[in-house]
Parts: structure tokens; C-alpha cells; sequence
């Protein structure tokens, strides 16, 4: 498992890498700190405090497969006068890094972590008169994590459908052999068999996109009447070497309802390539 430590500096250096602001982050059991005074000068900081919630983890053998979620409470401080600029200045900050999803590696304790971290954008909390701190609004993220030691995320694979990404939200690679059974029996009743062919099918789930790109291909084939038109796709996973395919549309769906934004779904097979 990966600490509540190693998160909250992860967090704080995160935060600080995209912003002009001074973040703290303290763990678990922290509180909120007042600017360090010294002598000469004042260092002015951001206080937050990172709260663990739920966590699991997935029993395997020899590797560790865990989600684990957490709160993060941050207090800005201000005064009247800076009130408006201060508090859009730490929301920028906060939704620039916790807006998205991310993909980062992450070490402890001799082993190596790939984590997917999710996000939910900042909530606003209350403004009062919090002990050494003083007038100050309290924002909160809940943020969950999964992650698997040595693990392979689906951000390592990459599609490019005639040179065009395809943006999908769910994709699936099938190997589909070909088998002769039977071809061998010894006197014990033991069969043997062996693959004689096998064809590779990638499919699809993506968001319906306008303009060109992917979502127009597969209108095209969706609404056409081609057939056994050739593609290229290439596939490359993680650092490993591209592989390209000839590839024509299987089943093709879109699907709208409502208001809502309409979604897609293909599957590409391995074409024949005759003379």
C-alpha cells in the first residue's frame, strides 16, 4: 500500500508546480498552521489537510492491487481587501490540478506504483474566523485513487485509426483462434490441438465527435454503403514498438437519447489483402 504521507507530497508538490501559491499540505492528523514569522520576513503558506476515507484491497498473488480515498480540506486565508483576487486565484490553482484525471508513478518501500488518480472539482466551504488562521474559506476535494504495483494503465494504449487518435472511453483487443481438436490421442483417452488460424478484432467505445476525425469514419461506414473498405489502424502499448493492421468495420452502433450527448460504438477486423 502506498501511505497517506506519500500522497499528501505528492499533493503539495503538485499543486505548487502549477501555481505562484504556497501550499501546505498536512496529513491525517495535522491542523491548520499559521505563517512561519521570522525575523526579517514572513513566509506565507496555504494550509490543507489530507484526510483518509475508504480503501481496499484486492487479493492477488504477490502483487498489490488497492484503491484507496481521501479528503482534502484547504484553507484560504484573506483580508476584505484581497478577498476576491486571493480566492480566484487559489480556485484557479485547485481546479488546474484536481480537474483532471491523472496517471503518475509513484515509489515506496522498494516497490514501483501505477496510479490513476480521479478528481472532483473543489467545493466551496464557509467563510469564518478559524483560529490562527483568521478570516478564511475552506474548500474541500475528494479525490480516489487505484493502483497496481508494476501496473500497465490504460493511458499506455495508444490508437490511430487513418492517423487519427481514437478517443475511446473503453477499448478491447481480441485474438480469435482457429482449432483442429482431436488431432492426436495417446492411450489414455489424452487429446492434443493446435491452432491453425487466428484473426485479431479491436473494438470501440467513443464519444460522438463532430467535424472530422474517427466519429466521421465511422458515420461513414455507419450510414454508407461501403463494403470491405480498407483501413490502416496501429497500436502501440506503452514503449513497445507500433504494430499496424489492415483492418474493415464489423458491427458499427451510435447511440443518442434525448439532450444527452450521443455515443458510439465499432469493432475493426483484420482485412484480407488479395491481389
Amino acid at each position: 500500500m502506498i501511505s497517506l504521507k506519500t500522497f499528501t507530497q505528492t499533493i503539495q508538490d503538485g499543486l505548487n508546480a502549477i501555481s505562484g501559491i504556497n501550499f501546505k499540505v498536512f496529513a491525517d492528523a495535522g491542523k491548520y498552521e499559521k505563517a512561519i514569522v521570522k525575523p526579517l520576513y514572513k513566509t506565507k503558506f496555504t494550509s490543507c489537510v489530507l484526510r483518509a476515507g475508504s480503501s481496499s484491497a484486492v487479493p492477488t498473488q504477490g502483487v498489490t492491487v488497492a484503491s484507496q480515498t481521501v479528503m482534502l480540506e484547504v484553507c484560504v486565508r484573506f483580508t476584505p481587501e484581497t478577498m476576491d483576487s486571493v480566492i480566484t486565484a487559489h480556485r484557479a490553482a485547485l481546479d488546474a490540478y484536481f480537474g483532471n484525471t491523472e496517471v503518475q508513478q509513484i515509489s515506496e518501500g522498494g516497490k514501483s506504483y501505477t496510479v490513476a488518480a480521479t478528481y472532483a472539482i473543489a467545493t466551496t466551504g464557509t467563510v469564518e474566523q478559524r483560529p490562527l488562521v483568521g478570516t478564511s474559506l475552506t474548500y474541500f476535494v475528494n479525490i480516489s485513487y487505484s493502483f497496481v504495483e508494476n501496473g500497465l494503465n490504460s493511458n499506455s494504449f495508444k490508437f490511430t485509426l487513418d492517423g487519427d487518435e481514437i478517443p475511446y472511453t473503453v477499448a478491447s483487443i481480441r485474438k480469435t483462434p482457429t482449432t483442429d481438436g482431436n488431432i492426436y490421442s495417446d492411450g489414455n483417452g489424452n487429446t492434443k490441438a493446435r491452432n491453425t488460424a487466428f484473426i485479431h478484432t479491436f473494438e470501440f467505445q467513443i464519444p460522438a465527435l463532430s467535424g472530422a476525425g474517427v466519429s466521421s469514419k465511422v458515420i461513414s461506414n455507419l450510414l454508407g454503403n461501403e463494403l470491405n473498405t480498407m483501413h490502416t489502424l496501429v497500436v502501440t502499448v506503452d514503449d513497445a514498438e507500433p504494430q499496424t493492421y489492415t483492418v474493415i468495420f464489423g458491427e458499427t452502433e451510435c447511440n443518442v437519447q434525448g439532450v444527452n450527448n450521443g455515443g458510439m460504438t465499432f469493432s475493426l477486423t483484420e482485412a484480407f489483402v488479395g491481389a
